[in-house]
């Protein structure tokens, strides 16, 4: 009996954070954070978080691609070697982006002056934005085939190739700088979350 009162009084003493320690809640808490630490560890490789702000969305469900792509599908794209420098997701070590599918096979890439935009075979146009000739930290960039000599370029695309494109967002380092890709490189398609 009297030890029983000395630990109670010792538990006073030591403070509330001892008695929480020994507390259900501390338990439920610890267990949940196993539990939450778990299903981010299972799922995570689905899980894909954007540091751009081009796409209009930060994170990302991975899910399977399908045999073909429509306009502004999500997907998962390999950064080339000498994109690094450009593109924000590089300074945390990320070698993909996401982007959207702007231009789908069989499209023509349009460009007048500094400005992007897709025509289908039927006439109709989906404008991509304008250019910059410098990305946000000042490094130059050029165009996909630009050339100021000349007004006006088109670039018809094959039919297993898209244009990626941002949102249209002006720092979207995409399809209008980097190009056409070729549906067998892209990585993965993806579902926005938020």
């Amino acid at each position: 009996m009297e030890n029983n009162k000395k630990n109670t009084e010792a538990d006073e003493n030591r403070g509330w954070a001892t008695r929480f320690v020994r507390s259900k809640t501390y338990l439920r808490l610890c267990t949940g954070l196993i539990v939450l630490v778990a299903t981010v560890a299972i799922l995570g490789k689905n899980l894909i978080y954007s540091f751009s702000d081009s796409v209009g969305a930060h994170l990302f469900w991975r899910t399977q691609c399908k045999a073909s792509f429509d306009r502004w599908d999500i997907i998962e794209l390999p950064l080339k070697e000498n994109d690094y420098k450009y593109v924000q997701a590089s300074k945390k070590g990320n070698s993909k982006m996401i982007k959207l599918v702007g231009c789908l096979g069989g499209e023509k890439i349009v460009r007048t002056g500094k400005t992007y935009s897709c025509v289908s075979p039927d006439g109709s146009s989906v404008d991509l934005g304008e250019v910059k000739f410098a990305s946000k930290s000042g490094v130059p960039i050029t165009p996909f085939n630009y050339n100021p000599n000349e007004p006006r370029s088109e670039y018809t695309l094959g039919e297993k190739e898209f244009l990626p494109v941002g949102k249209p967002h002006p720092d979207s380092y995409d399809g209008r700088y980097l190009g056409p890709f070729k549906n067998s490189e892209v990585v993965g398609c993806a579902t926005a979350i938020f």
